[in-house]
């Protein structure tokens, strides 16, 4: 209605709430935002959002796409748990998306200390300041701090053999850590993703795929 459009992404330790509108409709649009991020989810989300699940597992696993490549980078780099869990989660876990558990999920990561809020073609600063400490005085955000162990380093090597005579050749390794780099991870959402950790060749020399 505003003439905009709203979109979220995620990867294996951010996920981004993002949205362009014409500036007389920032704050109906900014609403809608904080609204999607922390409103607690029915009975009725949460079985749409596993019926999509779903579908995302069965779609991933008769194309093999990016979500797969990426997730294979991530668990030979970091093994079976944290940070080398699957993007999507696991089909196994897909009936336990209960709305207990997704508002657990919203109180334990939507807190004050982990939020970044960043906007452009803002003309009053100060006015957007305070119009976002409004609207998120107005929620109930969590305060709970998860424990989780810190994702360690192993590496490792995963071959994929296809039909193909193209190869792509990925090769990552251990780089600085991101604990509170918030410039960093602002800065990278809005070049478009173009910082990554990882080298990404191409060549034709092996009919396979190697992660």
């Amino acid at each position: 209605m505003s003439g905009g459009s709203f979109d979220v992404k995620y990867n294996n330790e951010n996920f981004f709430f993002r949205a362009n509108c014409l500036a007389h409709d920032v704050v109906d649009v900014l609403s809608m935002v904080v609204d999607c991020a922390t409103e607690p989810r029915n009975a009725v989300a949460c079985s749409v959002g596993r019926n999509k699940n779903e579908e995302s597992h069965l779609i991933d696993a008769q194309t093999g796409g990016n979500l797969r490549f990426n997730d294979q980078i991530f668990g030979t780099a970091f093994g079976n748990k944290g940070l080398g869990n699957p993007t999507g989660g696991r089909r196994s876990n897909i009936s336990n998306l209960s709305s207990e558990v997704i508002q657990k999920f919203q109180l334990e990561n939507i807190t004050n200390d982990r939020i970044v809020i960043s906007a452009t073609g803002v003309e009053n600063h100060q006015e957007f300041v305070d119009l976002v400490n409004e609207k998120f005085a107005l929620t109930g955000l969590g305060s709970t701090k998860p424990q989780r162990e810190a994702s360690k380093y192993v590496g490792g090597e995963i071959r994929n053999f296809t039909d193909s005579n193209l190869s792509h050749v990925s090769l990552a390794f251990e780089g600085s850590n991101y604990q509170d780099a918030y410039t960093l991870l602002v800065a990278s959402e809005v070049l478009g993703r173009k910082i990554k950790i990882m080298q990404i060749q191409e060549t034709q020399l092996l009919p396979e795929e190697i992660f």
